[in-house]
């Protein structure tokens, strides 16, 4: 079980970019998220 977690996290972690990349990956999801609707303006879709 512990093996087969490792090994999980092991594909993540290839599948993730890396150095400047990743830089530019967490800019481009902070910038999305700011862009998004807040849930709060959501009125009527949750319940």
């Amino acid at each position: 079980m512990l093996l087969h977690a490792i090994l999980k996290l092991h594909e993540k972690i290839q599948q993730m970019p890396l150095g400047i990349n990743r830089e530019r990956a967490i800019a481009e999801a902070e910038e999305a998220a700011l862009l998004a609707r807040p849930t709060i303006e959501m009125r009527g879709l949750l319940r």
